[in-house]
């Protein structure tokens, strides 16, 4: 006889068995739970590695991230995160008048960055000259950095010319 039970059981009472040995299940037990013993250490995660195998995956170094790498048993290694491109969009708006001189908006990027390109737009035909500028966190202190030595732009600043681009 085989009794399936599928709601937590608190006390089981036998009243007649036919067999010498009587097999008592320890339902305290999911059997649908992943194991603790599969995490020992802090930041460890648990991974797929085939259909109902879960695994762990060792934390790596800091500053390191998981990367997809199907050479690697578990499908993941742990890297230095790619760079890539990072845009960057600033808006000044005149409000239907010229925009007045002066600087603009101060704008904070946490690492370090190589200009790539500018694009410029304007929604009014005329002229205007923008200038970009560098100074550390260190050095920002709003009235001796930025300044115009701190420019990044040399000869060929950002530029409308008597077009709308």
């Amino acid at each position: 006889m085989r009794i399936i039970i599928e709601e937590k059981v608190t006390n089981v009472e036998i009243e007649q068995t036919t067999q010498a040995t009587l097999i008592v299940a320890d339902f305290g037990v999911q059997h649908l739970a992943i194991e603790k013993s599969l995490v020992d250490a802090k930041g460890d995660l648990i991974i797929g590695t085939a259909d109902n195998t879960p695994a762990r995956f060792p934390i790596g170094a800091n500053g390191t991230i998981p990367i997809a790498d199907s050479e690697e048993t578990c499908g993941l290694r742990w890297g230095a995160a790619a760079g890539g491109d990072v845009g960057c969009l600033v808006i000044w708006d005149g409000a239907g008048a010229v925009i007045s001189t002066g600087i603009k908006p101060d704008i904070i990027f946490p690492a370090n960055l190589t200009l790539k390109e500018w694009v410029m737009y304007g929604d009014k035909s005329g002229s205007v000259v923008a200038d970009l500028w560098h100074c550390t966190y260190a050095e920002f202190d709003n009235s001796t950095h930025p300044v115009v030595g701190d420019s990044v732009c040399d000869a060929a600043k950002p530029t409308i010319s008597g077009a709308h681009k």
